[in-house]
């Protein structure tokens, strides 16, 4: 029976399987063969299973994704409809889209968090034999790739970042960081404690740091504090939560800066010590940030109803501002400002704001009350990706990368579930307390 049943599952499954295959191997579609059409076709295939598996009914409680999804077509309509560029918007559309047709139980989703972890560990040992093996390793790799990315995977290995396989080393520090959580949240919310949970999250600490992704590693401790406080604290214990926090994060700099005065020189945390070491001689790198975040002010100002158009300020840059290679914004809401001007940031960031509102109620109302050890980790994970990927927003581009939209999506999914469920309970529970009132009275 158990058999029978995990099989079901998995086969109900099939459709966010696709999923996140296809937003965790960019480095294959796009950089190795050179074939992103295929993360479409995929895409597509797990739609259509989804509509046949939920008979074509769409979840209500979904609908505000709509907005978002208009927008990006309409923006790519509007300005320039290349072939590249209308691929990338069916490709974010088709995620966006199997959140209208997906509606699982929020413990169903648990298999996924686990083949998450898998994931990462997969991709984790490749980032260790890039550290181990070096230039060996990447004069194996590198010449697969084309052209572009072979380009963008010698820059950040030139500037001491660790990747593996997939060459943006923020996307690989989202997915351990995601699985990290998973692994810590199953190990403090089940009943039945395994060593080899504490063992495997240790053991992807150490990817985790190589990635030298100083946002990904600083927002998720910020979000786990969070998550933490959702789990377990009162207003009293929350604020003694975050004091700790402090604490601790003021001890690891220190630490940090003791280390470097001693003469260590250590390649794992060259640019986390770099910018520690800046922060205490007073200096504040941005990383070229500032002068992308002028640009995008700049052509946001002069195109402020509908902006530039979807995906073009990476083309605008090469071509209007001397850049050799292009760049993104490396802030979501800039970015959607100068892309798609002042109506499309509204229609993207409506349902942003609306699944951040869910998320915060669910914390407040329904999160601590769940029995279901399963259902609650799955939950709370899903709770971390939403505060991780609006906080991350204000500084990269989380809502435009594959992998981590391919995650946030996830976490609306569940998000979603979780919501309407509350208010399913909230609701008999008003019925059951009426129908008391009436009994009395008669």
């Amino acid at each position: 029976m158990i058999i029978l049943r995990k099989k079901t599952i998995s086969r109900k499954l099939l459709p966010l399987y696709i999923l996140l295959f296809v937003c965790t191997t960019k480095w294959l579609f796009e950089g190795v063969l050179d074939a992103p059409f295929f993360e479409d076709i995929f895409l597509f295939i797990a739609m259509v299973i989804a509509m046949i598996q939920n008979r074509g009914r769409i979840r209500y409680t979904a609908l505000i994704w709509i907005l978002f999804i208009a927008n990006i077509i309409f923006s790519v309509l509007l300005h320039d409809p290349t072939v590249g560029r209308l691929g990338r918007a069916g490709l974010m559309s088709l995620m966006m889209m199997l959140i209208l047709f997906i509606d699982y139980e929020p413990g169903t989703y648990s298999e996924l968090y686990i083949y998450t972890v898998k994931l990462a560990v997969f991709y984790a040992i490749f980032l260790i034999l890039q550290f181990i093996l070096g230039t060996s390793f990447n004069n194996v790799y590198f010449p697969l790739l084309t052209p572009s990315y072979r380009y963008v995977a010698n820059y950040y290995y030139g500037r001491k970042y660790f990747f593996g396989l997939i060459f943006n080393p923020h996307e690989i520090g989202v997915l351990i960081a995601i699985a990290i959580i998973v692994l810590i949240l199953r190990q403090m919310i089940c009943s039945k404690k395994k060593i080899s949970r504490v063992v495997l999250a240790v053991f992807l600490l150490v990817p985790l740091l190589m990635t030298q992704k100083k946002g990904v590693i600083f927002v998720s401790l910020f979000v786990f504090f969070l998550v933490i406080c959702v789990l377990y604290a009162s207003r009293k214990q929350a604020i003694k939560i975050f004091g700790a926090a402090i604490l601790i994060t003021i001890a690891l700099f220190f630490a940090i800066r003791y280390a470097l005065a001693q003469g260590s020189n250590s390649v794992v945390l060259y640019r986390i010590a770099k910018f520690i070491t800046g922060l205490a001689a007073g200096e504040i790198s941005d990383s070229g940030r500032g002068k992308l975040y002028s640009i995008a002010l700049r052509e946001f100002s002069r195109h402020k109803l509908f902006g530039i158009g979807w995906r073009k300020f990476n083309s605008t840059i090469l071509s209007s501002y001397g850049y050799h290679s292009g760049h993104e914004v490396n802030m979501d809401y800039l970015q959607w400002l100068c892309e798609t001007g002042i109506v499309g940031f509204l229609m993207n960031i409506i349902p942003v704001v609306v699944m951040l509102g869910r998320t915060i109620v669910l914390c407040f109302r329904y999160v601590r009350r769940l029995p279901d050890s399963d259902k609650k980790w799955v939950v709370l994970t899903a709770v971390y990706t939403q505060f991780f990927t609006v906080i991350y927003a204000c500084f990269e581009i989380p809502f435009y990368d594959n992998l981590c939209f391919g995650f946030y999506v996830l976490s609306c999914m569940i998000i979603n579930g979780s919501y309407y469920a509350m208010k399913r309970e909230e609701s008999s529970g008003r019925m059951e307390r009426t129908t008391e009132r009436d009994e009395l009275k008669t």
